[in-house]
């Protein structure tokens, strides 16, 4: 859609008001005694023609019928009465302006107002059949009434067509798709709006639009019926309970004498029912002149049939801000909100604050697409998502989301859903990276077959992206790069499922922006990023620590894509239960990974680089181990082929603070770096202790082995608990920088002298 609204005023008869404000001010300077001139036929005609702004207090985005009553004032006006005029929403009260005032609007509705041939006489309960209430049809046939002439004119048209047909009673299904072209042929062009807004014609068959149900009715409502009863309400009312009813409508005004009808999906609290008022039951109880209005404004929407671009085949129904319900992103969501049986559809519908014509909403309503890049949006995720990157029409300020949803038993109500202002969100931008992934797995995901745990992951993943939609949040942002590590477990530990069932793929790699964005600058965010970007070359391979949380193969191109692979699932440990048994546990499994592999040292390095000050925070527990073990397994899916370069800066004191020379020990036996400390042999049985709680052989065997390598630590005899031995054995995965290396090199140790040789090194530990 590329469609701007109108922002001033356009034609000859739209007064300047400011030169004429400033016109009156030099006047005033004027003696009280002057005598002012004579207007002359000039003055008077710009007067006449000067723009009202009225106010309409009954018109707000909630609940949808007061909506639709805007747009059926602002239609019926422009099409019946002063073309000219515009409208817009300011404070959630619609506003037009135009050259009539108050009370001339009011005798238009009164006076002037020609209703909508609005005839439905496919449908049962239409009042067409002879053993229906014909109370509202006999008022409107027999009355002389000149505004109510194309409404009579398609009553008999389609009394005759029935006739035609050799219809009495109710149409049956054979017959229905007959009589509903006949309508579209013969009706008058003054009908198409109601036909255009219940049913479109495709290669399929018959569709029908999401505001009027099936063609015109909910269930046992029929909404042509009871408009047509309430425009029957007209022609016999009193005159000033029907001013008074119009005053309420338009303008907010109380009113004490209201009819008993029903008014359907669109407003929902005043259906009426059990513990819908004080009392065990309720009427519906309406102002005739709200359903009128908000029939006459639902026409300013309308369905076509269209084919999407790049498709060659048969058509499909597309409608206006309508798209697929998920069930989510409210309050009152349900996991069960997103299936057809429970929920018809949605629809965002726009709020403008710039005056614009009615042509131009008009236009708006009736074409209004939203995208993502070159995709449609298909349901209401990709239409935040598309708001959040200005995929629709820039003169929209803001969206009321509406679902048509089952409530009050097997009723289906306009829910409010929530409201949306456009504004951009680069931070959605992101989401492009899984785009095509997240649509099958959203597909897949609402299958029967599908898991528990993998349907309410892809409902609380939906959730999320429309929360970021609304708002920029790193905290958001982190949020949903959480909750795909998730999705990522869940779809390993279902393996057969994601495999053979759903044929789903990992999810692909995220681009190094992510990390930019989610960047929190807390030492978890630090420490999970230096975590996730720990690789080593094992033999032939580089193993990335990703092949520690899920059974996938290594990529080996400069594109790199992974794929399930049962087959390497021994180096998978579990990610249930603490982090600090988890680290261990890969820490374990690397090291007999490499013993395989034959390597001659500790083989892993990384991108990033762990904080001394970051490392000494987890061991004295002053982390939060549960944050970081999720920000973690999410950054685990990061691109690290990405040529993208992030930097990540800490607080400069983390460079200066330092882990204490227990835990530095045992890990320059892990540092990987020949530059500083050479190929020191791997011992896994330094970790093995220190992890299963005996830090202090772990020191003593630490110790040997630097001093064997010719590394002397200068220490003397220490004890660990096993609380705290277990988190130094953890923290030893943490991937320390080459110059800080030689920071640990100086504090704890020294060269061997020449003439020490390995027996003599180990005698001198004391421990």
């Amino acid at each position: 859609m590329n469609i701007r609204l109108e922002e001033h005023f356009t034609g000859e008869r739209w007064f300047d008001r400011g030169r004429r404000k400033k016109d009156m001010n030099i006047m005033s300077f004027a003696s009280e005694k002057e005598e002012k001139p004579p207007e002359d036929n000039d003055q008077i005609e710009k007067k006449k023609f000067e723009p009202n702004d009225i106010k309409l207090d009954g018109c707000s985005p909630i609940p949808l019928a007061h909506y639709l009553k805007a747009l059926g004032v602002f239609r019926l006006v422009a099409e019946q009465k002063d073309p000219d005029v515009r409208g817009y929403w300011k404070d959630d009260r619609f506003h037009i302006v135009t050259r009539l005032s108050k009370d001339e609007l009011i005798d238009f509705f009164l006076k002037e107002y020609e209703p909508t041939p609005v005839i439905s006489p496919w449908n049962g309960g239409s009042g067409f059949s002879s053993k229906e209430n014909h109370e509202g049809f006999n008022k409107i046939r027999s009355s002389n009434d000149a505004r109510f002439r194309r409404v009579r004119e398609e009553m008999e048209l389609a009394f005759r067509l029935r006739d035609k047909m050799r219809i009495s009673e109710k149409v049956n299904k054979d017959q229905k798709d007959e009589l509903l072209l006949r309508c579209r042929n013969q009706f008058s062009d003054e009908a198409l709006s109601w036909l255009d807004s219940t049913f479109v014609f495709t290669n399929d068959g018959v569709s029908f639009p999401p505001l009027l149900g099936s063609g015109g009715n909910d269930g046992r409502m029929e909404f042509s019926k009871n408009y047509l009863q309430n425009i029957a309400k007209l022609i016999d009312m009193d005159e000033g309970k029907n001013v008074k009813c119009l005053e309420g409508a338009l303008f907010n005004r109380i009113i004490t004498d209201l009819l008993k009808s029903p008014i359907g999906q669109f407003h929902p609290s005043a259906v009426g029912g059990f513990n819908a008022a004080s009392g065990f039951n309720s009427d519906s109880v309406i102002n005739h002149w709200d359903y009128i209005l908000s029939m006459e404004g639902l026409m300013v929407f309308s369905a076509s049939s269209s084919r999407k671009i790049g498709h060659i085949g048969d058509s499909a129904l597309s409608y206006p801000f309508s798209v697929k319900p998920v069930g989510t992103g409210y309050g009152s969501s349900a996991e069960t909100d997103g299936s057809p049986s429970k929920a018809r559809s949605e629809m965002w519908f726009p709020i403008w604050e710039k005056p614009a014509s009615y042509h131009s909403i008009r236009l708006m309503c009736g074409e209004g697409r939203s995208n993502i890049g070159r995709k449609t949006a298909g349901n209401s995720v990709d239409f935040a998502r598309s708001i959040a990157t200005l995929g629709i029409d820039r003169g929209i300020n803001e969206f009321f989301r509406y679902g048509f949803l089952v409530r009050n038993g097997l009723a289906y109500f306009a829910t409010p859903l929530g409201r949306f202002k456009v504004r951009r969100q680069h931070q959605v931008d992101l989401l492009m990276d899984i785009d095509g992934w997240l649509d099958q797995f959203r597909r897949k995901s609402s299958s029967d077959q599908a898991p528990s745990s993998i349907k309410r992951h892809s409902q609380i993943l939906d959730g999320l992206i429309i929360e970021l939609c609304k708002q920029k949040s790193i905290r958001k942002m982190q949020s949903i790069l959480i909750e795909l590590g998730m999705i990522e477990m869940e779809m390993s530990k279902n393996g057969k499922w994601t495999k053979d069932t759903a044929h789903l793929r990992p999810i692909p790699l995220l681009s190094k922006r992510w990390i930019e964005e989610c960047n929190d600058g807390t030492p978890e965010f630090r420490l999970a990023l230096s975590l996730a970007s720990i690789y080593g070359k094992y033999g032939k391979d580089f193993r990335s620590i990703r092949s520690n949380l899920e059974p996938i193969s290594e990529p080996i191109s400069r594109y790199p894509s992974f794929r399930m692979d049962e087959g390497v699932d021994r180096d998978v440990v579990s990610t249930q239960g603490s982090l600090v048994g988890i680290l261990n546990r890969i820490v374990a499994r690397r090291m007999i990974r490499a013993e395989k592999e034959n390597c001659d040292h500790y083989p892993d390095r990384a991108r990033y680089y762990a904080f001394p000050g970051d490392i000494a925070d987890f061991i004295e527990g002053e982390i939060d181990d549960e944050k970081l073990k999720d920000l973690f397994i999410g950054l685990s899916l990061i691109n690290w082929w990405d040529d993208h370069r992030v930097s990540v800066h800490g607080p400069r004191e983390r460079d200066s603070i330092s882990p204490d020379s227990l835990y530095i020990i045992m890990k320059l036996c892990y540092t990987g770096s020949e530059k500083h400390t050479g190929k020191i042999p791997l011992v896994p049985g330094i970790h093995r202790k220190c992890a299963s709680g005996d830090g202090t052989g772990a020191l003593q065997l630490a110790t040997r082995r630097l001093r064997g390598s010719g590394i002397v630590p200068a220490v003397g005899t220490a004890y660990l608990g096993a609380s705290r031995s277990e988190r130094i054995a953890a923290s030893l995965l943490f991937p320390v920088h080459e110059d800080q290396i030689l920071k640990y090199l100086d504090r704890i140790g020294r060269q061997r002298p020449d003439n020490m040789d390995d027996t003599d090194a180990v005698m001198e530990v004391n421990i």
